[in-house]
């Protein structure tokens, strides 16, 4: 006990004696830090060793997770004290929560129709409710007399907490304490970028319950490999794996072959594989049956009826090049991103912690498969349309996640070589007496630097800016001068094409309203307006929606406003060309009918419409309703059944109309099959889960796995005992070795000379670039290009978006020094050329031409020039007369920019 109250009073002296130092010049700091050192060295070292190591791990344990949840609320504590982030997307999603508590889950339904939002749309069915369901069980939780600000703040910061602490259990889980620690810190400090993820796509773009649902996905994997390896947990993996997919649809791509890669990585050759497999199976179906109330929908109607809004990653050499230079995503750090490539190659090597490798595995496949070189040279998006709606970029978060884990696994599992018996020998205290008072000196810089560029850029999120007061005045107002309306009208919300901080005016005023620009998370293809061509603006439009009344952020350029007051920016208008009236009775041809028709409403809600019509001549009419065209909604006039069209008043506008007589007519919102099935496999993985829970023990065997192994039939045995026999044979063996050969040469022959639907297949193309030193040629390399020079300088196969839409193209790079030439030999001519050329949309905004020009055997037939990025034209070259004979076609593709042009074209037959 001496002992320890000696070492006690050394530290405590010489950590004093150390801050007296420190606050004096640059000699005493110095000074300071060699006391600080010392002291921890030794009566720190020694007080540490007194404890057992029951007690040290303890230590850990609580100091470790304090620690990073310490420096997590010191980051984000605004929002533990109620001021959410006034940034980008939070705001939207305030209000699809304040929708979805008000409109849906305070009146039963989890879906369905609102008229709340434009047109109205579907929601909660194009887009999952998981974190709108998390906010609203945050306001229940408060007994509804928390603000909606207050309200999402709390949730937020309760989301960056669990997001923070994920990544330290797993670490901890797969590494210890210390592992847990780092990878908290990595995800932590991960600045982000743009769609992948981190604290700008969290924070500043508000784009979190993408990460929420990776978190899921996380906790399912590791959930998922219990039941794997023991056999226990099945139910638990499916609540999570289900929550995962009802929080973002990105997890779809995420949680099924996360499961199959984490099976895969359990089974061992001495062990039975059927298995793994019946439980990954079993884990997956569960997954889905569990979120089948919304996923069956979604995957139903998406399709048809979901804005596409994919993006693309780099190609294979962007992969390559991010790679060599540590820098594998965007805004990397590399000292989390570096020992994260390290990580995983390690764990793939040794094949340790099976969930880890899972996502290695999945990263790797992620990165490789989803760069626009794989897709455009498979040609994927023709074979699988629905890629169309993915954006690749994001799965960069999943290979973060695996990153930071294995990375942090990694640096707590390398061990240092030891000293040899030269290097033993010498004196190791002399030598710590050269390097540590020098070394001493970059401590403190460097933990300055830390905070400077990895801590405090994490603080640079706003909660209180001038807007705020400016809209809740505005919104006040609003309240005011509408107190007595009892009819239906919207609010229409203008401003910049990307500002969404006006949205907050949903939850302030509870308003129906249109949002006059982009909609992010609404991906209903009638609202979401993912161009600013897009938006209804003109009066007609805004008088079909009801618009009564406009907030715009800066003076508005809509039609037919009256100014009412402003604040600051913030100004509220009157829209004068208001109409009540939310449908038309029209003839057969489209004009208006004469009185004495006209229509009376009954009902107007939000899932059922309930009118009359009189007045009509015998041959009827078209009604048409003012709201969204949607496959649910069905119709019905003087009890029958009529079919419900979609009615296009501008080619911004989406109604539906019906043909009708005089009668009664309704309009329900109903369900299909898709509707009806989901729920009733929900329903099922539902009643089994109960069953389980409350069923006799002695009951429960025979429902407990129903993929449980059974024994196979004799005649089964008997003919895999005949088989195993024949595998032996030697006969048999050189039989299917040539057959084996035989379809490989013949799969490769398919693969070598595999043509272009389109008639010009890049690899059989001469290509030359002309500088100013004379033409050179270009040399085909992979992945199907060929290379000009560096950088830029190639024509090759890819994917690019061009006004948004991806497209398979010929990229070709020209300079003002460079010219290129591309020319197919002996192409067969069926018919006219259509050439499909532009500049695609990562192309700069300079209006420098491009100028395309297209040859038959040497001799010039068309020429076309493009400047505008963004635009893709076709150029038509008629045959001629060397209409059904082949022919050498070159392109030429020359500018005068010195950078170069994102040039782009498409030839076909």
């Amino acid at each position: 006990m001496r002992r320890i109250i000696t070492h006690i009073a050394i530290l405590l002296t010489g950590l004093g004696l150390g801050a007296w130092l420190f606050l004096g010049p640059f000699p005493a700091q110095w000074m300071a830090l060699l006391v600080w050192a010392t002291t921890l060295a030794t009566s720190g070292a020694a007080l540490w060793t007194t404890l057992s190591p029951v007690a040290r791990g303890r230590t850990v344990e609580i100091v470790c997770p304090t620690l990073l949840g310490g420096i997590t609320a010191a980051i984000y504590h605004p929002f533990a004290l109620g001021k959410m982030p006034w940034m980008a997307d939070h705001l939207v999603h305030q209000a699809r929560a304040f929708l979805f508590y008000e409109h849906f889950l305070t009146r039963g339904r989890l879906s369905g129709w609102t008229h709340m939002v434009e047109g109205g749309i579907p929601a909660e069915t194009l887009y999952p409710p998981g974190a709108d369901l998390y906010l609203s069980l945050i306001h229940l939780l408060g007994l509804g007399q928390l603000s909606w600000e207050t309200t999402y703040a709390l949730g937020f910061f309760l989301f960056l907490l669990a997001y923070v602490g994920t990544f330290y259990a797993l670490g901890r889980r797969f590494g210890g304490p210390l592992a847990g620690l780092l990878a908290g810190f990595f995800a932590l400090v991960d600045p982000g970028a743009f769609r992948q993820g981190g604290w700008s796509f969290m924070v500043a773009w508000g784009v979190w319950p993408l990460s929420f649902s990776l978190i899921l996905s996380l906790w399912a994997l590791v959930s998922f490999d219990r039941w794997i390896a023991a056999g226990r947990g099945l139910f638990r993996t499916g609540l999570l794996g289900a929550a995962a997919l009802l929080t973002h649809p990105f997890a779809f791509f995420v949680v099924f072959p996360l499961f199959a890669l984490d099976a895969f990585c359990r089974w061992r050759p001495d062990e039975d594989w059927r298995t793994p497999v019946r439980r990954a199976l079993a884990a997956g179906a569960l997954t889905f049956l569990f979120a089948a109330w919304w996923l069956v929908p979604f995957l139903a109607y998406g399709p048809g009826y979901s804005a596409p809004v994919s993006a693309l990653s780099g190609g294979l050499h962007q992969v390559a090049s991010g790679l060599v230079d540590g820098g594998p995503w965007a805004a990397a750090w590399s000292w989390a991103a570096l020992p994260g490539i390290a990580g995983m190659i390690w764990l793939i090597r040794a094949r340790l912690h099976p969930p880890l490798l899972a996502l290695s595995y999945f990263s790797l496949a992620v990165v490789v498969l989803g760069s626009t070189s794989v897709l455009a040279g498979l040609d994927a998006f023709s074979w699988m349309p629905p890629l169309a709606h993915v954006q690749f970029p994001r799965f960069l978060i999943v290979v973060k996640a695996a990153a930071f884990l294995a990375g942090a696994v990694f640096l707590v599992s390398v061990r240092l070589p030891g000293s040899d018996a030269a290097a033993a020998a010498r004196p190791a205290r002399w030598h710590r007496l050269l390097w540590a008072p020098l070394a001493l000196l970059l401590v403190i810089p460097l933990g300055q630097r830390l905070v400077e560029t990895q801590l405090l850029p994490l603080t640079e999120y706003k909660t209180e800016p001038s807007l705020k007061g400016d809209l809740r005045a505005a919104a006040r107002h609003l309240a005011t001068i509408t107190r007595g309306r009892r009819d239906f009208f919207r609010v229409a919300i203008d401003g910049h094409f990307h500002e969404h901080r006006t949205a907050a005016l949903v939850a302030m005023t509870g308003r129906p309203f249109v949002k006059l620009s982009y909609m992010p998370a609404e991906t209903f293809v009638h609202a979401t307006h993912e161009h600013p061509g897009d938006v209804p603006r003109d009066r007609e439009e805004l008088a079909r929606l009801n618009v009564a009344y406009v907030v715009s952020l800066g003076p508005s350029r809509l039609p037919d406003l009256r100014l009412i007051t402003r604040f600051h920016d913030v100004h509220l208008y009157e829209f004068t060309a208001f109409s009540p009236l939310r449908w038309e009775l029209v003839t057969p041809s489209g004009q208006p009918v004469a009185p004495p028709a006209e229509v009376f409403v009954g009902r107007f809600d939000d899932e059922r419409v309930e009118l009359q019509v009189s007045g009509l001549p015998p041959e009827g009419g078209l009604l048409r309703l003012h709201v969204a065209e949607f496959p649910r909604w069905r119709a019905t006039n003087a009890g029958r059944r009529v079919p419900v069209t979609p009615y296009r008043p501008s080619p911004r506008l989406t109604f539906m109309q019906i043909p009708v007589q005089n009668g009664a007519v309704v309009f329900s919102y109903d369900k299909r099959a898709p509707d009806r099935l989901g729920w009733i496999l929900t329903g099922l993985a539902l009643a089994l889960l109960l069953w389980l829970r409350v069923a006799p023990r002695a009951w429960r065997p025979v429902f407990a796995c129903p993929l449980a192994a059974r024994g196979c039939p004799a005649w089964a045995l008997a003919a895999r005992a005949r088989l195993s026999a024949l595998a032996k044979d030697r006969r048999v063996r050189i039989a299917a070795g040539v057959l084996a050969a035989l379809a490989l040469l013949a799969l490769a022959w398919t693969l070598r000379t595999h043509e272009e639907a389109s008639g010009f297949t890049l690899s059989g193309a001469r290509v030359w670039t002309h500088p100013r030193t004379g033409p050179q040629r270009c040399f085909y390399t992979f992945p199907e290009r060929f290379t000009c020079g560096r950088g830029h300088r190639y024509v090759g196969v890819e994917l690019r978006e061009i006004d948004k839409q991806v497209h398979r193209v010929l990229w070709a790079h020209p300079h003002d020094d460079a010219r290129l030439q591309i020319e197919f030999p002996r192409v067969f001519i069926t018919g006219p050329l259509r050439v499909k050329a532009g500049i695609a949309d990562s192309g700069s905004s300079s209006q420098i031409p491009v100028r395309l020009t297209v040859y038959y055997d040497g001799r010039k037939v068309a020429t076309t020039t493009r400047a505008r990025a963004g635009e893709l034209e076709t150029l038509v070259v008629p045959p001629g007369p060397v209409w059904l004979r082949s022919v050498d076609v070159r392109f030429e593709i020359e500018t005068t920019s010195p950078a170069g042009r994102h040039f782009v074209f498409w030839p076909e037959l």
